[in-house]
């Protein structure tokens, strides 16, 4: 497990460099892969054993993708919106999934890692787990991460700086580090929504906003699939008056599916800086400078009724050149839709015949709360979201009822061609 370590071009300056150790570059996209790999070799856990542990997400993703097909593993984790994507993906490798209230003191009962305890005590064939049980492995862990950025002969470094929660023990880290290079200084970010140990003597806090933002910006401008606490320690090392600073990348941005890369989540927390909120205001707002559907100049939508056959409607769309076309009652009602390549799917399956009814393969429009109406007044910018997640648009009247054109994502790209807004 060898972490590269790359200079952060958009962050660094004339006057600075700031480099950073892609540790989020494994199965689990976090540092505590490498302190699971280091107890689960040394714990000689017997067969049939249930893992137990108790973690604020990383460390317990890291144990059951190790574990999985080999152990049960179940998981004390606090309970938390931003680790919605976490708990898909232990549940996905077979954990158990035991919530705890969130910010509890370390010692009540509630709190995930003392939890974790009171389950294995009383659970037949339970065995521990926990990242902070032995110095010795996360004193070989920082060991492994110091030799590489030795090896990686990055010259003189003025200062490290790692998240205080990712990291485990800042004070061991600091130790470590001191044996190899004695006048670095150790930077812990922390994160203001997290209670500070009297140990971050060196701690920087930083705003939840900061992190989020620097993580997007990470992805953006230096290409980093980078998560949160990555975010948290980058906006620490801007602050920094140092010269020379290594950063310590220790999650990804894929654990964050549903909150970092999630726009609107973003926005309805409040976790962009001024700078983010006016790039975002600029490419979803402005690109399209208030135009709406009928601004794109749509031809007028070539229907289908729901009683000709699959053969009809395939002849249309392979003349016109159409992937999807409207399906209609017999009072010209939009009652779904048709796709080409599901028709050839089907036929090419065999399980349904040219002389059928189009109904009988078509989509059906619903009138539920899922269903997103498009009409000429709908703004660019709400149709360029929708596109996210839908491959066409049907436009109808205002009451959803009447078919009038058809969209896709190649039509808004043409209109942007046209105007000179492309980005």
């Amino acid at each position: 497990m060898h972490a590269p370590i790359v200079e952060l071009r958009a962050a660094s300056s004339s006057e600075r460099q700031i480099c950073a150790k892609l540790e989020y570059i494994n199965e689990s996209g976090t540092l505590k892969e490498r302190i699971a790999s280091k107890l689960l070799q040394t714990m000689n856990i017997p067969a049939g054993s249930i893992i137990v542990v108790g973690s604020s997400g990383n460390f317990a993703l890291s144990v059951a993708r190790l574990a999985a097909g080999r152990f049960k593993v179940m998981a004390c984790l606090p309970e938390r919106r931003i680790f919605v994507d976490k708990v898909k993906l232990l549940k996905a490798l077979g954990a158990e999934i035991i919530r705890t209230p969130l910010s509890v003191h370390p010692d009540a009962p509630e709190h995930p890692r003392t939890m974790a305890k009171t389950i294995a005590r009383a659970t037949p064939q339970a065995v521990l787990i926990d990242e902070y049980q032995s110095e010795d492995i996360l004193s070989s862990v920082f060991d492994e991460i110091l030799l590489e950025i030795h090896q990686a002969n990055m010259g003189q470094i003025d200062a490290i700086v790692v998240s205080a929660r990712e990291i485990v023990n800042v004070q061991l880290f600091e130790k470590v580090v001191s044996r190899r290079y004695p006048n670095v200084q150790v930077i812990a970010a922390i994160s203001i929504t997290d209670t500070p140990k009297q140990s971050d003597s060196t701690g920087f806090r930083v705003h939840e906003r900061d992190a989020y933002s620097t993580a997007r910006r990470l992805i953006s401008q230096e290409g980093l699939l980078a998560g949160i606490s990555s975010g948290l320690v980058v906006a620490a090392a801007l602050k920094l008056s140092q010269k020379r600073i290594l950063t310590i990348l220790d999650e990804a941005a894929s654990n964050y599916a549903s909150t970092l890369l999630n726009d609107d989540f973003l926005l309805e927390q409040n976790l962009l800086d001024d700078g983010m909120l006016a790039s975002m205001r600029t490419n979803a707002v402005e690109k399209y400078r208030g135009a709406s559907v009928e601004d794109l100049q749509l031809p007028a939508a070539v229907s289908i009724m729901e009683t000709q056959s699959i053969a009809e409607a395939r002849d249309i769309m392979i003349q016109r050149d159409f992937s999807y076309m409207p399906v209609i009652s017999s009072k010209r009602k939009m009652v779904g839709f048709v796709s080409l390549g599901s028709i050839e799917a089907h036929l090419a399956a065999r399980d349904i015949n040219k002389s059928q009814s189009v109904s009988t393969v078509a989509f059906r429009t619903k009138r539920e709360k899922e269903f997103k109406l498009i009409t000429p007044s709908t703004p660019l910018v709400e149709l360029d979201s929708f596109f996210v997640s839908h491959p066409a648009a049907f436009v109808t009247d205002e009451e959803g009822m009447f078919p009038l054109a058809v969209c896709t994502k190649f039509d808004l790209i043409n209109f942007l061609s046209r105007r000179g807004s492309m980005s």
